[in-house]
């Protein structure tokens, strides 16, 4: 049943498209653009369920277009791509239509499988790729110039209320207000998610009046709130930076339950761990971008693991934030001075004046005074923690 609701709800032009008004309202230049008839290959970003592949649906189906389904992360091979492409210009060269390739989760794509459809796309490929992160750093150069990226946005509550509206229609049933209140909360912005509860919660129901005790609502039911999302990633960080493992491991399961994107989380540990502890442990950083590769490259459930791992690791290491405060320090003093000059015998081609730059490496312990700047400054200060304690005897030593 939830398969022939999703399938009967589905958008069938763009107009039905809801929630994404800002990019396709009717008066947008991508709206105005489509409905033309040249159509750009596109890259979509966006968290699931807003509409990513029911767009390059709507779009096949206005203009009769082929249409080809790829995977990046499954089924994305050489061979297959070649066949494709194959097909499509068969297609263009007998007919003179354009072809619509599907690319998920193209940010997996590597790039040069994605330049195999750069001569294609110039005469008879469209292009749309769809991903729940931002691909831009990983696409190639040339895909990039002949791609418009734009962005998918959560569903927000007046689309859903349509998406309802609709849902009751079809079914023929009633969806009391605070049912429908309660469904918007934990579909998160998803219309997949919004009309899988639905189609549970009318075959739970035990009459034409879908109630919230008919409702299931195993996930956390306030995280996917954006006042729980940030909230508790929040609590997560600040548990770390305090050196609160459980708590810390709370906020995470906390996370993972709700649904949040692992990536997301990985992403906040990295920033954490050059902010918040850098110095003290030199090995913060490490950890937090291998969490992040292992996370990207094995997925869930097992990406858990990575995270727990990271989050004990960096919530139990010494603190110190003074590399981070440092650069402040230097931040506000170039904002103060403005233009600071380089000092003649630091210069690439130092004049004859500015006198001799002495090379460390030829001096015991690999050091020797230098000026190093045109004034007296002290930006860094290294605390007692950890590693940091290590370097701060060791500049106090060669400084005696």
């Amino acid at each position: 049943m939830d398969k022939q609701l999703i399938s009967a709800l589905a958008p069938k032009n763009l107009d039905e498209l809801l929630g994404q008004e800002h990019i396709l309202g009717r008066d947008k230049p991508l709206s105005r653009l489509i409905e033309s008839g040249s159509i750009p290959s596109v890259v979509i970003t966006g968290p699931s369920g807003v509409g990513k592949t029911s767009f390059a649906r709507i779009i096949a189906d206005k203009f009769s277009l082929p249409f080809a389904g790829l995977n990046a992360a499954t089924d994305f091979t050489t061979d297959k791509i070649r066949k494709t492409l194959r097909i499509a210009e068969d297609i263009y060269d007998k007919e003179g239509r354009r072809s619509i390739v599907f690319i998920d989760e193209i940010h997996r794509a590597t790039r040069p499988k994605l330049e195999l459809f750069l001569e294609e796309m110039d005469k008879n490929l469209i292009v749309i790729g769809v991903s729940t992160e931002n691909p831009f750093y990983s696409l190639a150069p040339a895909f990039r110039s002949r791609s418009m990226l734009i962005k998918f946005v959560k569903l927000n509550k007046n689309a859903m209320f349509k998406l309802i509206d609709k849902a009751e229609k079809f079914l023929n049933s009633t969806i009391l207000p605070d049912a429908k209140d309660l469904l918007i909360k934990i579909s998160g912005g998803d219309a997949r998610r919004l009309l899988n509860r639905i189609n549970a919660a009318s075959e739970i129901a035990l009459t034409s009046k879908i109630t919230v005790d008919d409702i299931v609502t195993e996930e956390t039911a306030d995280y996917d709130r954006k006042e729980g999302h940030y909230d508790t990633i929040s609590a997560f960080i600040k548990s770390v930076r305090g050196t609160d493992p459980d708590s810390a491991l709370l906020w995470l399961a906390k996370m993972l339950r709700g649904g949040e994107d692992p990536l997301f989380i990985a992403r906040r540990l990295m920033i954490l761990s050059v902010e918040d502890i850098a110095m003290a442990n030199a090995l913060a950083s490490p950890v937090a971008e291998s969490c992040y590769g292992i996370v990207k490259a094995v997925g869930m459930p097992e990406a858990e693991i990575a995270l727990a791992y990271a989050t004990i690791f960096l919530a139990t290491s010494p603190k110190s934030n003074s590399s981070y405060k440092a650069l402040g320090k230097a931040k506000a003093f170039i904002e103060a001075e403005g233009a600071v000059e380089v000092p003649g015998s630091l210069r690439q081609n130092p004049p004859k004046e500015a006198g001799n730059y002495r090379y460390p490496h030829n001096y015991p312990r690999h050091y020797v005074k230098n000026r190093y700047s045109p004034v007296d400054i002290n930006f860094y200060e290294a605390s007692e923690e950890g590693y940091e304690a290590r370097i701060k005897r060791f500049l106090k030593e060669l400084k005696k």
